[in-house]
């Protein structure tokens, strides 16, 4: 298998996950909107696909499945780590999904 589609595939199972837990539309968080319901998800997928152990994927990765800069990706992946540090629900909730992610793509 090509290393693109196993990326493509793996980002597309997180997505869908998060999509899941957060109760929004994989659509919506793909889409360039900037209402928090939907990047507050956007950056949680952003996140899991640079922490999943074993993926790690890259910000220009990432930011090519989702069309956008790999700073974006890079504000995302803070603004989620941030809210992490200071959210302990925010952060369970984040820990849990991970985990799911780690476990259904094992």
């Amino acid at each position: 298998m090509k290393p693109m589609k196993k990326t493509n595939r793996t980002l597309k199972a997180i997505l869908k996950f998060v999509a899941e837990e957060f109760s929004v539309p994989v659509r919506k968080i793909m889409s360039r909107k900037r209402n928090e319901a939907f990047t507050i998800p956007r950056h949680v997928v952003f996140y899991i696909a640079r922490n999943l152990p074993g993926y790690r994927l890259s910000y220009d990765t990432i930011g090519d499945f989702f069309g956008l800069h790999h700073s974006a990706i890079v504000h995302g992946c803070s603004s989620v780590q941030d809210r992490i540090d200071t959210d302990a629900e925010f952060a369970y909730r984040v820990g849990l999904l991970l985990g799911d992610c780690i476990s259904r793509m094992l």
